[in-house]
C-alpha cells in the first residue's frame, strides 16, 4: 500500500537513471507512483506488478521521454501524458516501448497531446489492454496475442503511422477478440498487416488509408494483408475517401506457407473488408481462399471506383459492388490438387457501373 512520489506541477524537470518500480507483492493494497514535471520528463525503463499504478506527466507537460520498456503486468496499471511522448529505441535491450501483459492496461497520451513517437513495439498480451492517443502517432509496430487489445488514435487523430508489421494472434474458444483498433484521418502503414488465428481482427479507419509496402518477403507469398486463419480485417469504412493497398489483400483459409502444423480447429473462415470512394489494390488484388473465407468490398455503399484484380477460389466468396467503374481482372477459379480430388471452385459477384478489363 505504499506510494512513491517525484517531482510535482511546479518542478520543471525530472530526470531518473535507472529502473522504476511498483509492486505489490499479492497484496490487496495497492501501490502508486507518480512522477511529475512541468517541462520535462526523462526516465529509463518503468514497471509495474499485480495491484500498482503508474502516473507518467500530465497533461501540460512539455515532453515525456523514456529510453527503454513500460512494462505492466498482472493487472497494473499505467498512464503518460504530455504534449509530446517519446519511446526512444534502445538497442542494449530486447525491445523498447510499452507492453501490457496478464490483464494489466497503459493509457498513453490525450486528445491534447500533440505527437506520440514509440521506436519499438507496442504489444498488449493476455487479456490486457493499450490506448494510444494523440494528433500524430508513429509506432514502429503493434502486436496483440491471446486477446489482448491495442486501441491507437481516435476521431481527434490527425494522422497514424506504423512502420512495420500490424499483427494480431488469436485464439480458439476465446471470449474476446485480440484486436486491433487504428483510427486517424490519414493513415499509413508500411509493412505487413496480418489477423491470424479465431477471435483476432484489426481495423483501420480514416479519412485516407495507404499500406506502402510493395518488397515482400516469399514468407507471405506477395500478398501484403492477410485475413488469415479465423482472422477479420477491415479497411476503410463510410468516411474513407481513398484506401490504396500496394501489396495485395486477402482472406485465407489456410496456406502451408504460412504456418507447418497447424490444428484443424484453427482452420477457421476469415472476412476482408474494403471500403472507400476510391480503392486501389496492386500486385495479386483482392482474393478470396479457402472454405469461409470472405472479400468484401463496397458494402458501405459509398465505392465509386475500384481497380484491382479479384480472385475467388476453392470455396472463397468476392463481392464487390461499385457505382461506377471497375478496373482489374476479376475471375473465380478452380482449383484441382491431383487427378483423385474433385475440383473446387470460388465464387465471385461483382456490380459496376462499368467495367474494364477482364
Amino acid at each position: 500500500g505504499g506510494s512513491l512520489v517525484i517531482g510535482s506541477d511546479a518542478t520543471e524537470n525530472v530526470t531518473v537513471s535507472g529502473a522504476v518500480a511498483s509492486y505489490a507483492a499479492y497484496s490487496d493494497a495497492w501501490t502508486s507512483t507518480i512522477i511529475n514535471a512541468s517541462k520535462n520528463i526523462d526516465l529509463d525503463s518503468v514497471s509495474g506488478d499485480y495491484n500498482s499504478s503508474t502516473q507518467i506527466g500530465n497533461t501540460d507537460t512539455e515532453n515525456v521521454n523514456l529510453y527503454g520498456t513500460l512494462w505492466m503486468w498482472g493487472g497494473a496499471e499505467a498512464t503518460i501524458l504530455g504534449k509530446n511522448i517519446s519511446f526512444e529505441d534502445d538497442t542494449s535491450i530486447l525491445f523498447s516501448g510499452p507492453v501490457a501483459q496478464v490483464g494489466s492496461s497503459i493509457s498513453i497520451g490525450s486528445d491534447e497531446t500533440e505527437t506520440v513517437n514509440i521506436a519499438d513495439r507496442a504489444e498488449a498480451d493476455d487479456y490486457s489492454d493499450i490506448t494510444i492517443l494523440g494528433n500524430d502517432i508513429t509506432i514502429d509496430s503493434v502486436i496483440t496475442q491471446k486477446q489482448g487489445q491495442i486501441v491507437v488514435g481516435d476521431a481527434s487523430t490527425d494522422s497514424a503511422t506504423i512502420e512495420e508489421e500490424i499483427y494480431a494472434q488469436g485464439s480458439d474458444g476465446a471470449d474476446r477478440d485480440s484486436s486491433i483498433s487504428i483510427t486517424a484521418d490519414e493513415i499509413t502503414a508500411k509493412n505487413l498487416i496480418v489477423a491470424s488465428g479465431p477471435n483476432s481482427s484489426i481495423t483501420l479507419d480514416g479519412e485516407n488509408i495507404s499500406l506502402t509496402d510493395t518488397d515482400l518477403s516469399d514468407y507471405y507469398a506477395s500478398v501484403d494483408t492477410y485475413a488469415a486463419y479465423g482472422g477479420d480485417i477491415t479497411l476503410g469504412s463510410s468516411r474513407t475517401d481513398t484506401l490504396y493497398v500496394a501489396g495485395g489483400a486477402a482472406a485465407v483459409h489456410y496456406t502451408h506457407d504460412l504456418m507447418q502444423g497447424l490444428n484443424e480447429e484453427y482452420q477457421a473462415g476469415s472476412t476482408l473488408t474494403l471500403d472507400a470512394t476510391s480503392i486501389t489494390v496492386g500486385n495479386s488484388g483482392v482474393t478470396a481462399y479457402g472454405e469461409n473465407t470472405n472479400a468484401i468490398i463496397g458494402s458501405a455503399g459509398i465505392t465509386e471506383t475500384l481497380n484491382s484484380n479479384l480472385t475467388a477460389s476453392e470455396m472463397g466468396v468476392v463481392e464487390a459492388t461499385v457505382s461506377r467503374a471497375y478496373t482489374g481482372n476479376a475471375s473465380a477459379t478452380i482449383v484441382e490438387w491431383d487427378e483423385s480430388e474433385e475440383p473446387i471452385g470460388g465464387t465471385l459477384t461483382l456490380t459496376a457501373g462499368s467495367a474494364t478489363g477482364n
